[in-house]
């Protein structure tokens, strides 16, 4: 079981995890965090942190998986980052988060 297993529990409000966390393993992380009865309600958040060599439909594909093992979002901030501006981009992850653990809090 890896560090970050261990530390998950039903007192925390929101799950952040790179595409690229612990050698690729955020599926690892996202499927025992939804198929833990403690953990399952926890909201999941999947983000892309940078530009990197992954090609786009690679990029996708693991969009998709993430949603199919239960994630609430998947969000490549280095796009937002582009397209809005960092300040914006920033904002919009903040909403993202407080929307989803506003959600989680019901």
């Amino acid at each position: 079981m890896t560090s970050a297993q261990l530390l998950l529990d039903e007192s925390i409000d929101l799950i952040i995890c790179g595409m690229h966390f612990d050698d690729g393993r955020m599926f690892d992380l996202l499927r025992y965090a939804k198929t833990n009865p403690k953990t399952r309600s926890i909201p999941f958040l999947c983000i892309k942190s940078n530009q990197g060599i992954v090609p786009i439909r690679a990029i996708k594909s693991v969009e998709l998986a993430s949603y199919v093992l239960g994630s609430d979002g998947f969000i490549e901030m280095y796009k937002w980052r582009r397209q809005f501006g960092d300040e914006e981009a920033y904002k919009k992850l903040r909403d993202i988060v407080r929307r989803l653990t506003s959600m989680a809090k019901c």
